[in-house]
């Protein structure tokens, strides 16, 4: 066995300088391999004689792997390894059965293989970079991108991957400059103008983005790629009829990729339910199940998954916590309307975020509480059920988000505002002490401010309102803003106490990140809790706090309202109509926050 892997902190010094940026191609994907087409039609002359005898297996892997049957041709290519370890080929060409398969630390081992054995071959190190994007090991992509323009300077992929990877580090300039030259030398290649329509969409420039996908359209109209990509940008403009359009066409063309099928799929999902389609988008959204989504997928639970095709009448049901913090906060909220559908003759085992499980014990006492566990597998983060021992108990297990399809199908099926007092619960007597630590801070309402994800990358920071766009709501006269910024954000604090002219108070003795039942705790005891849509923030709202929610229009928002996030009934939505201008939202949130001080004071004299 070759154990050779490449090292990736050596690539700096193997990439040296690529020349000049060739002309971009079109957007990289293993099937695009030089490899596959040559093997293709290779004869035995064309590779080494020891080679040979595995040549068959090869060629029937790669025509395996052309055909989509990914499986078939890993096996198949990993028999020909067996038979000529030392055939870098065959190497290669099991690397991208596996890599399209998503066994992603399996590739990753047959590419470093494949690269050791010819060193000399661009296309593995596209091929690297490629899996190191999608693990989100951008430095690593880029480092792989610029020996492959050194192995292969007018490599069309590997400028273009190089354009993507720069895009992702949020080096807009850099990107574009890229994309540049390369439409300056072929003007008629529809893909570049794709690639630069796929910057303008993370600089939240839609209309530019929009523009460039169009002429791509017009140079081909064929690109199920670009049709989808169009779909992206026109729901992020919020246009989310035409996005459905045009993503059909996406769909009806064939994405060549599980992938990007999965991307069209979820992104059917989010249009509908931005508009209200609610049935349509539940039975798209589940599309995050699929392994090429990256949700928290469940291993070793050895019970049937249940799908809203069966009864839930006398069952045992285990409600498993999906994907993040606040998906679990939000989807959470079906728990009584599921147990209340099991009856008494069932049982609802709910399994959650650890840091959960003293809150949702004392918010759900119908249910038996207990705690998710994780294991990393092929680079994804996979989840079981702790403490189950007998599994014969139970009838089936759903993540918690598939309930919302049998019980928030309808706009209606959300709880009403009046009368909502939250379905999370919070300790009493927390909600008192944080109380008696509030009033501390003096007169005026005391409002709890979060303005930052803790995961505030490139492709996320667009849906934030930037720190400057804060500075008239921050200053709204007679509020006292305390800290829930549960990551070290020391620069803006600074900036919004010497800038602003603002303090912001800290909470003493309590994690933000960790003491997940004293969040909801103190979300109540404040007066208001201005956030947006992440963890704290649906903490809050599922508790019954006072929330206003600053964040874009996605789906997770509106579906079908624009006036609150409808899981939260309480809450008010502060969206700007093109998140590249915030200005007209924090203008709106300035003048709520003016009348909310001025109500505060009000109640006060009157009291």
């Amino acid at each position: 066995m070759i154990q050779t892997p490449l090292n990736f902190a050596d690539l700096d010094a193997a990439a040296g300088d690529p020349g000049p940026a060739p002309v971009v191609g079109t957007v990289g994907d293993a099937l695009n391999t030089r490899a596959l087409r040559e093997l293709n039609d290779a004869g035995a002359s064309a590779v080494a004689p020891e080679h040979r005898k595995a040549l068959r297996r090869v060629k029937a892997a790669v025509a395996q792997v052309l055909a989509g049957d990914y499986v078939r041709a890993a096996k198949t290519a990993m028999e020909a390894v067996d038979l000529a370890p030392d055939f870098a080929k065959a190497n290669h060409i099991a690397a991208i059965a596996l890599d399209k398969m998503n066994a992603l630390d399996v590739a990753l081992s047959m590419y470093e293989r494949a690269q050791t054995l010819d060193p000399s071959d661009p296309d593995v190190y596209q091929n690297l970079a490629l899996l190191a994007m999608r693990m989100e090991m951008f430095e690593v992509a880029e480092k792989l991108l610029r020996i492959q323009l050194k192995l292969a300077p007018t490599s069309a992929e590997a400028a273009n991957n190089l354009g993507c990877v720069l895009r992702d580090q949020g080096r807009y300039d850099d990107a574009i400059e890229v994309l540049r030259m390369a439409i300056y030398a072929a003007q008629d290649d529809p893909m570049l103008w794709n690639s630069m329509g796929s910057i303008m969409v993370e600089q939240a420039n839609f209309s530019d983005a929009i523009t460039f996908y169009d002429e791509a359209e017009r140079l081909n109209p064929d690109i199920a790629r670009t049709h989808h990509n169009r779909s992206y940008a026109l729901s992020h403009a919020d246009r989310h009829t035409e996005a459905l359009q045009a993503n059909a066409i996406a769909l009806e063309l064939g994405l060549k990729d599980p992938f990007e099928d999965n991307a069209a799929e979820f992104l059917k999902a989010s249009s509908n339910l931005a508009l209200g389609n609610l049935a349509a988008g539940w039975e798209a959204y589940k599309a995050r199940l699929s392994p090429y989504y990256g949700a928290y997928m469940p291993v070793a639970i050895p019970l049937p998954l249940w799908t809203n095709e069966e009864s839930l009448e006398g069952k045992h049901i285990i409600m498993l916590g999906e994907q993040g913090v606040g998906d679990e906060a939000t989807f959470s909220s079906c728990a009584d309307d599921l147990h209340a559908a099991i009856g008494p003759e069932g049982s609802l085992t709910i399994a959650c975020e650890p840091r959960f499980k003293n809150l949702f014990a004392r918010s759900f006492p119908c249910a038996n509480v207990t705690t998710h566990v994780a294991v990393r597998k092929n680079n994804k983060e996979m989840r079981s059920v702790a403490h189950i021992e007998d599994w014969s108990r139970y009838d089936y297990w759903a993540p918690m988000g598939s309930f919302l399809a049998r019980f928030r199908n309808t706009r209606e099926a959300f709880p009403p505002a009046d009368g909502f007092d939250g379905y999370l619960k919070p300790d009493p007597e927390r909600v008192a002490h944080w109380r008696a630590e509030l009033d501390k801070l003096g007169p005026g309402p005391k409002a709890g401010l979060i303005w930052k994800s803790g995961l505030y990358t490139p492709k996320r920071r667009k849906h934030f309102a930037p720190i400057d766009a804060w500075r008239a709501p921050l200053q709204t006269p007679g509020i006292q803003w305390v800290n829930l910024q549960y990551n070290d954000e020391s620069d803006d604090l600074s900036k919004i106490r010497d800038e602003f002219g603002v303090e912001v108070h800290d909470v003493p003795g309590l994690d933000l990140k960790q003491d997940l039942d004293d969040i909801a705790a103190l979300s109540r005891a404040l007066d208001l809790v201005v956030a947006p849509v992440i963890a704290t923030g649906q903490i809050a709202g599922g508790a019954g706090a006072n929330v206003w929610f600053v964040w874009s229009r996605t789906a997770a928002c509106l579906l079908g309202d624009e006036s609150c996030m409808p899981y939260f009934p309480q809450s008010r939505l502060f969206s700007p109509d093109t998140i590249a201008d915030w200005e007209p939202a924090m203008t709106k949130l300035r003048t709520a926050l003016d009348a909310f001080a001025a109500e505060y004071r009000s109640d006060e004299r009157a009291a």
